[in-house]
């Protein structure tokens, strides 16, 4: 679609007709003057329609698209990478840990399946003494510096 109306590529036409008219006269006669008008007339008047073809696509708004057109072209386009809730299976891992730290849990145990590759780690347990020789504990500390 164009802008405008065609009234345009007269008024253009006009513009290019006029000037070539007016410098042709003073130096031919008035005939050839006419010609040459005429011809820049039409010449304005094509390159009117190509330049206000060539605007229309440029300034065009971007065509619209149905959603469900939209929704199969991105298809596959994004990545949901979410994981699963598992704090019910670790807070049972834990639980079985803490309940016996010497006991290695396998799954066929745990009632899992085995993996063959794979078996979690199990870290030792964090223990605290809570009395120890004031002696020790100075000798611990000397080491560390």
């Amino acid at each position: 679609m164009m802008t405008g109306t065609w009234r345009w590529n007269i008024v253009l036409g006009f513009v290019a007709a006029i000037p070539t008219f007016l410098v042709s006269y003073a130096s031919n006669p008035l005939g050839v003057s006419g010609i040459r008008a005429v011809y820049a007339f039409t010449a304005m008047f094509v390159l009117s329609f190509a330049l206000r073809a060539m605007l229309g696509m440029a300034l065009r708004p971007p065509v619209l698209r149905d959603e469900a057109d939209a929704a199969e072209e991105n298809k596959g386009g994004q990545l949901d990478l979410t994981t699963p809730d598992e704090t019910d299976d670790l807070n049972g891992m834990l639980k079985r840990q803490w309940e016996a730290p010497g006991a290695v849990q396998t799954p066929e145990k745990s009632g899992q399946q085995a993996d063959v590759g794979f078996q979690p780690l199990q870290p030792p347990r964090l223990t605290s003494v809570k009395q120890q020789e004031p002696g020790k504990l100075a000798e611990a500390i000397r080491s560390m510096n």
